[in-house]
């Protein structure tokens, strides 16, 4: 059995405001699986922090790549998906032209819901 830790940088503007670290863990067991390797990954990601830092940065109305920006990620349809999208769906994000889910204007702000939510995340941390 083999083990090996990797440890991805993260960019230092994010680390200021999220100050966590993500690890990934895999472990290699020869002779388990029909092709003698079984891969079991694990990974911590800070979640509910990246949240936090979203909906804290989304009291005033931001743009999708501001926000994006903020967590050190580039404006594209898989990061939007992945972070603002579930928020949104939550009702923790509101779209400021909600009739126009694509225009060019929209912008996002964090809702009374997800402000309840954001207080409950700093209770945790």
């Amino acid at each position: 059995m083999s083990y090996f830790l990797v440890e991805l940088p993260i960019h230092p503007d994010w680390r200021d405001e999220v100050q966590d670290k993500v690890q990934v863990e895999v472990q290699v067991n020869r002779g388990d699986s029909a092709c003698g390797v079984q891969d079991k990954v694990q990974v911590e990601r800070p979640g509910a922090r990246v949240e936090g830092v979203i909906l804290s940065y989304c009291y005033r109305p931001q743009k999708r790549r501001d926000i994006l920006s903020r967590i050190g990620l580039l404006s594209n349809q898989s990061n939007y998906k992945r972070h603002i999208y579930p928020l949104i769906r939550l009702g923790y994000l509101a779209l400021t032209v909600p009739e126009k889910p694509n225009s060019k204007n929209q912008q996002y702000k964090t809702t009374p819901t997800g402000q309840v939510y954001l207080l409950s995340l700093e209770g945790e941390l």
